[in-house]
């Protein structure tokens, strides 16, 4: 979401860190559980009445992931801001 952590956002906000590996975990996870069942990719609602509960599971998870990465995302920005982490706008074109 926010630039790529370097060594002064570590030192100066280490729990971004975390927030990477995390955000990342997640990417994976939604992937593979996609891979697993290539149904979820379609956009339409899978038939849950004869699926497995992996199927629907999956569902539910994904939609969990997302939801918590958007607020993962909101801290990020509101450490970022507190400590002034976040690079100066270029508005030299």
């Amino acid at each position: 979401m926010s630039p790529a952590l370097d060594w002064v956002d570590v030192a100066d906000a280490p729990e971004l860190t975390s927030l990477a590996a995390l955000n990342a975990l997640l990417e994976l996870s939604i992937t593979a559980m996609v891979a697993a069942h290539p149904e979820l990719a379609w956009g339409a609602p899978p038939e849950f009445q004869h699926a497995p509960p992996s199927l629907w599971l999956a569902e539910v998870i994904i939609d969990a992931a997302a939801h918590l990465r958007v607020y993962l995302d909101r801290y990020e920005v509101a450490v970022r801001q507190h400590r002034g982490l976040f690079p100066e706008p270029n508005t030299s074109f």
